[in-house]
């Protein structure tokens, strides 16, 4: 798709696992205050919080017999997951 960075690469440590009925994605996400390598970080000076809150979406699709299947934790209700304004919002918990 024209306009997506399809090089970024936020350098997460991902680990997954399944239940009866469920999954659980567990995410370690680094954040760092400089731009080094904007293809290969997430940079930001805050944790989110109320007056800066991040805007987040986990995203799924699946092809299986060349139908696709798309499913979101914060639907786009769009052919596509990069609706930025239809992401949900992480808050701190502190």
């Amino acid at each position: 798709s024209e306009g997506l960075n399809w090089n970024w690469d936020a350098q997460a440590e991902i680990a997954t696992s399944q239940g009866e009925g469920y999954w659980i994605v567990e995410m370690f996400l680094p954040v760092f205050e400089s731009a080094i390598d904007p293809n290969h970080q997430v940079v930001g000076k805050e944790a989110p919080s109320k007056e800066t809150p991040w805007f987040f979406n986990l995203c799924r699709q699946r092809i299986r017999d060349k139908q696709s299947e798309l499913s979101a934790y914060s639907p786009t209700m769009d052919r596509g997951f990069h609706v930025l304004e239809k992401f949900a919002i992480i808050n701190s918990q502190e």
